[in-house]
């Protein structure tokens, strides 16, 4: 197997990837590692009494802005911190890709507002009404 990836130079190579090195140097092995690691420290919360849905939050159904914003004023810090775990944990996995961060987190973070936006739009109880949820509207 092999790889594109860009030189110093801003050209682009074709870098070899076989046998064992393919376990961290492949998006297809991270979105693995990620997943699997999710699942663990899932288990081992659970197991210990834990969970983790204070991470897992979105936003609650809505009919008008000022019952939107006491629920996103109510789960600010949530949201922030669902944030930073993504970020650290993507940003984990582009590093060893060998991308550069400055490129990435920009693109990570509007990324991750428009899919805010989504979700909050597919909250609507009008967009529920004619079945438009988070996934078809985006």
């Amino acid at each position: 197997m092999s790889s594109i990836q860009q030189d110093s130079a801003g050209g682009y190579v074709r870098r070899e990837t076989t046998g064992w090195n393919e376990l961290w140097l492949k998006e297809d092995w991270w979105a693995i590692w990620i997943g699997l690691g999710l699942v663990i420290v899932g288990y081992l919360l659970f197991a210990n009494g834990a969970s983790l849905r204070w991470l897992a939050v979105t936003p609650a159904k809505w009919a008008n802005f000022s019952q939107l914003g006491a629920d996103l004023a109510k789960n600010a810090v949530r949201y922030a911190v669902q944030f930073v775990f993504w970020l650290a944990v993507f940003s984990a996995a582009v590093s060893a890709l060998g991308h550069k961060l400055r490129d990435f987190i920009p693109a990570f973070l509007f990324l991750y507002a428009f899919s805010f936006l989504i979700f909050v739009a597919g909250q609507w109880v009008e967009a529920n009404t004619y079945n438009l949820e988070p996934p078809l509207v985006a």
